[in-house]
């Protein structure tokens, strides 16, 4: 990555740190290509995502591509599916459970089928994607809490921050599916896959 971002809570907040950041560049020897160069936006779009000042939002360019995506007729076209999905995975709750019916057919023990639960699936997904969830940008400097949560399918957390006026506001969203193995698990023992440190290898961006 070679873009270099500039952020400030205000129009002089963010020209003092335009004004260090080009002092150091130009300090080292570097330069920039002035026609790549846009100040003062609103909004961006960087890594599939667009923040502004509500917070992160997906890219309405990747939702269209799934809401306009046809049902898959194989193994490697639901890969690609879940490939684009899992790139949104953070703006959606409970993900690995809503995709389990997908995620269940890559298995070689599973014969490809696209039916009602497969369908369902898929337009949950794009129900949540189509309606703009809003994450809010990380602040170290704010109360954060970590929720997690387990199911029959998967594991999952949501990542908290409490706001000036009391709300919390989700900075993102976490899951992973169970193993065969772990899927057998008795409940509780689900839960403690989350309190020995299980936690780390939720898939987050």
């Amino acid at each position: 990555m070679d873009d270099i971002l500039i952020w400030g809570s205000t129009q002089e907040e963010h020209d003092q740190r335009l004004t260090e950041v080009c002092k150091r560049l130009k300090n080292s020897g570097m330069t920039l290509n002035a026609k790549k160069c846009i100040f003062s936006q609103t909004s961006i779009k960087i890594l599939g995502h667009i923040i502004d000042g509500q917070g992160i939002h997906p890219d309405p360019d990747k939702i269209a591509v799934i809401e306009n995506y046809q049902p898959p007729t194989n193994k490697k076209e639901l890969k690609q599916l879940l490939g684009m999905a899992n790139y949104l995975a953070r703006s959606v709750p409970n993900n690995s459970d809503i995709l389990f019916p997908l995620t269940s057919m890559l298995s070689n023990k599973v014969t490809f089928v696209w039916e009602a639960p497969q369908e369902a699936a898929f337009q949950k997904m794009k129900k949540i994607l189509l309606s703009d969830p809003v994450l809010m940008i990380f602040d170290p400097g704010k109360e954060t809490t970590i929720t997690t949560d387990t199911s029959s399918y998967g594991l999952g957390a949501t990542i908290c921050q409490k706001q000036t006026d009391g709300r919390r506001s989700v900075i993102a969203y976490a899951s992973r599916t169970l193993t065969p193995t772990e899927s057998r698990y008795a409940q509780i023992e689900k839960e403690a896959l989350l309190s020995r440190g299980d936690a780390k290898n939720l898939e987050i961006i």
